[in-house]
């Protein structure tokens, strides 16, 4: 597996003083072994070897439906579990972050698996709200994506959080964008009725060394 080692230090460096957050911790992330996913994997295996005095634990949940880059981590406080998060998972002990990064993302994949990629930010996204309602202290970040504001009227641009979008329910898009919609929402309702702490994250057109060749979506 090819790593970006000054990708991973430089965010390090800007997390500054706020890595140590991290000490001691569980951390659980759904897609951990896809793109984004293997990122955080990779950054916070860096900040147990080189940071932390208290290294954190890593729960990777992946069913590998659309990973043809099978990474595998032999660092110690990694864990690997071939699961699908469309299914309930009960982690055996507490759990203090989680990352919601499981996802299909690629045109290619969302048109193969439309159901999948509907299910995966609402359902598999509602199991990883509810892991986190049944850990008071738990903290949650769903990846959410650009693509909730649809395409926007070029008199919005550039785009502003308040933007309301412009998304078809019935396009070929739509088991993506309209999920991460839903998602979102669920992500709002989760924190407004059991005080969960979460925080809703929008990618704009990620890309990096570390992406699949047949990902369909490197720049020109």
């Amino acid at each position: 597996m090819t790593v970006l080692q000054s990708d991973i230090e430089e965010i390090v460096t800007n997390l500054q003083e706020s890595v140590h957050a991290f000490a001691g911790k569980r951390i659980l992330i759904t897609g951990g072994l896809g793109f984004l996913g293997r990122y955080f994997v990779q950054v916070f295996d860096y900040l147990n070897k080189q940071v932390l005095s208290d290294p954190c634990e890593i729960i990777i949940l992946d069913n590998l439906i659309t990973a043809t880059n099978h990474a595998t981590f032999n660092s110690k406080g990694i864990a690997i579990v071939n699961h699908d998060v469309i299914q309930p998972f009960y982690p055996e002990r507490p759990i203090d972050f989680i990352l919601h990064a499981a996802g299909i993302a690629s045109p290619f994949y969302y048109r193969k698996y439309p159901l999948q990629t509907l299910e995966v930010a609402t359902i598999g996204l509602k199991n990883s709200l509810e892991i986190a309602r049944k850990n008071p202290e738990c903290r949650l970040s769903f990846f959410s994506s650009s693509e909730i504001y649809g395409d926007p009227d070029p008199k919005y641009m550039p785009i502003k959080e308040s933007y309301r979008g412009n998304v078809s329910c019935l396009g070929p898009r739509a088991c993506y964008d309209e999920s991460k919609r839903l998602g979102e929402t669920l992500v709002r309702i989760y924190h407004e009725q059991f005080g969960i702490q979460a925080t809703i994250i929008r990618p704009f057109n990620v890309y990096s060394g570390e992406m699949n060749e047949n990902d369909y979506r490197v720049l020109p």
